[in-house]
């Protein structure tokens, strides 16, 4: 019997159950797929992530940061968002946070070897490939039974499944949905123009387009629109013409690289985390527009609020109703804050495409607007002590 049973193993599952094995726990980690991932091969994994510099603490806290392929780990110091091709938008620098860089381009594949590793080296046990069929809260402690007939028993069960989890269902956990009519187009490109040390994103009638600094010197193209039957369906030449026109000119030539891949979007989350002896987190608690590219940030921040209340108060419902507590309310204002970002770019209403034009100009002139925008996207105003405390002892030492 583990103390406590994960499900799910991607990002927030595999980083959730390392911080736990780390704080000492017994923890099992049921996943469908066969693990460890299979090897990377030369070309970019078309499924990155932008990590935050909080969410590079919390994968140095596991461990796994350094077993990363670092050659292929892309820092990133400044980024461009823009609206109409006559603004220059908002500039985020590295000095509005006095930090080395904003975050680094990591491929999903890259991200997820290295978990594995450092759940491995921590004791997590595995049970893959293998699914849940049943769940049962049991008094003190619950049981799962597997999809090959078992049952495991743990004190406590972690449903990380991602956003149509059958753990959130099985645990009578509602789930609000919604589908945008938002398609994401992801492709790798090259740009004739361009700092390889930054990203770009400009906000479009039908939908944001962002270009993410990859460690070959080409790009990760987002983009998220309406068009995107179309857009999958025209040739190389035309996809290029399309994307270059889109972008204003500011990127050069562009060129394909590969496949185009189209992912759906929505918007979801759990009104409640928390059921009797089980927590969601990552994609099985929320669901967020990839326009800032928060959305593995918000599952590895769930991970380690929910390693410190565990730490906290060890295998109790308390811990985590606490987490709960802190989490939602924060993952629901950023969701809103992204939804207000992706509909109010979405309207070609004549004059409004100047006003928000304006708005960028604003911020982009306002150092402290930089800063609150940066601070929010890194999530760290609620993050936990172990993670804040390096940090602000190192302002701290600046600042002298």
């Amino acid at each position: 019997m583990a103390e406590i049973i994960v499900v799910g193993g991607g990002v927030s599952g595999l980083a959730t159950a390392t911080l736990l094995a780390r704080t000492g726990f017994e923890v099992s980690l049921v996943e469908s797929h066969q693990l460890p991932p299979p090897e990377l091969g030369p070309d970019p994994d078309l499924r990155v992530i932008a990590l935050s510099p909080a969410s590079e603490r919390i994968l140095r806290q596991c461990g796994a940061w350094e077993l990363m392929d670092l050659d292929r780990v892309q820092p990133w110091r400044w980024m461009r968002v823009w609206e109409s091709a006559e603004s220059s938008g908002v500039e985020f620098k590295t000095t509005d946070i006095n930090e080395a860089r904003l975050g680094h381009i990591v491929e999903n594949g890259n991200l997820v070897r290295a978990l594995y590793q450092a759940a491995d080296a921590a004791g997590v046990m595995w049970l893959n490939p293998e699914t849940v069929s049943q769940f049962n809260p049991r008094g003190a402690g619950v049981e799962l039974q597997l999809k090959s007939g078992s049952w495991v028993r743990a004190n406590i069960a972690i449903a990380a499944d991602g956003a149509f989890s059958k753990m959130r269902g099985m645990a009578k956990l509602s789930w609000k949905y919604v589908a945008h009519q938002q398609r994401a187009i992801i492709a790798e490109v090259s740009a004739e123009l361009g700092a390889t040390e930054a990203a770009w994103q400009r906000f479009t009638p039908r939908g944001p387009v962002a270009l993410l600094p990859l460690f070959n010197g080409h790009y990760s193209l987002v983009w998220s629109t309406a068009d995107a039957e179309h857009l999958i369906q025209c040739n190389d030449e035309e996809f290029e013409e399309m994307l270059s026109m889109v972008l204003g000119g500011r990127m050069g030539a562009l060129r394909l690289f590969g496949p185009r891949h189209c992912l759906t979007l929505g918007r979801g989350f759990a009104p409640q985390w928390c059921a009797e002896g089980l927590a969601l987190v990552g994609d099985a608690a929320h669901v967020v527009h990839p326009l800032a590219g928060l959305g593995q940030n918000l599952g590895l921040m769930d991970a380690a609020v929910l390693q410190e209340e565990l730490a906290w108060h060890p295998l109790s419902q308390r811990a985590l109703r606490a987490y709960e507590r802190r989490r939602k309310g924060w993952v629901w204002a950023t969701q809103w804050t992204l939804e207000g970002f992706r509909v109010g770019f979405s309207f070609g209403i004549p004059g409004l495409d100047r006003l928000r034009s304006a708005a960028l100009e604003y911020v982009g002139g306002n150092r402290t607007l930089r800063q609150f925008f940066i601070n929010q996207a890194d999530g760290r105003w609620d993050a936990p002590r172990w993670l804040r405390e390096p940090v602000e002892m190192e302002r701290r030492r600046e600042s002298r």
